[in-house]
């Protein structure tokens, strides 16, 4: 069922114009914040619904520039508020100062989520013909299993020339850091 916009169902799914998203997909986006952890999962996934839905309009730095101009925003109507001496005015540039404020917090703290996802290196290629993946961050460690070149793992932590990786199926081990090339 296509549609022109997203639509909340009873199965928990983001359908969107060029197809049907689960919801589940949308949760690996990020970890849940901490004020959200307290309410009801149904509440929770609209909140995550309505992050990934609004933070995806724009890139990071469309939100940039955003916040730029909602800065600048802020700072004329902080200088209205302080010269102008009528009262009626003082109060609409004093709720406006609190809108464009917030605004400018909201789409700043956007922007730095969206930079620092682009810029987190935390997916990795083998690039050696075989690997055995180890317990530990040492050669001592025991073998768990084994990774061939071109695999696609998730760096979770890096130690001591060491990374710990966590591959499609869900397995977790250590891998000495230059048999992968993050990207």
């Amino acid at each position: 069922m296509m549609t022109d916009g997203p639509s909340y169902t009873n199965d928990y799914t983001l359908t969107r114009r060029k197809g049907t998203v689960p919801y589940d997909t949308i949760a690996v986006i990020g970890e849940c914040p901490y004020f959200l952890s307290n309410l009801p999962a149904d509440c929770r996934r609209y909140f995550l619904f309505i992050d990934y839905y609004i933070s995806n309009q724009l890139t990071a730095d469309a939100w940039a520039i955003t916040s730029l101009i909602l800065f600048a925003l802020t700072m004329m109507s902080i200088f209205f508020y302080i010269t102008t001496r009528k009262i009626g005015v003082k109060k609409a540039t004093f709720f406006t100062n609190i809108i464009f404020a917030a605004l400018f917090i909201c789409t700043l703290i956007i922007s730095y989520q969206k930079h620092t996802l682009l810029n987190s290196h935390n997916e990795a290629i083998v690039i050696v013909p075989t690997i055995t993946v180890k317990s530990s961050p040492s050669s001592s460690g025991v073998d768990l299993f084994v990774l061939h070149e071109g695999s696609k793992v998730l760096v979770m932590d890096s130690e001591r020339n060491w990374d710990k990786i966590k591959i499609a199926d869900g397995s977790i081990g250590w891998v000495p850091s230059s048999t992968s090339i993050k990207y």
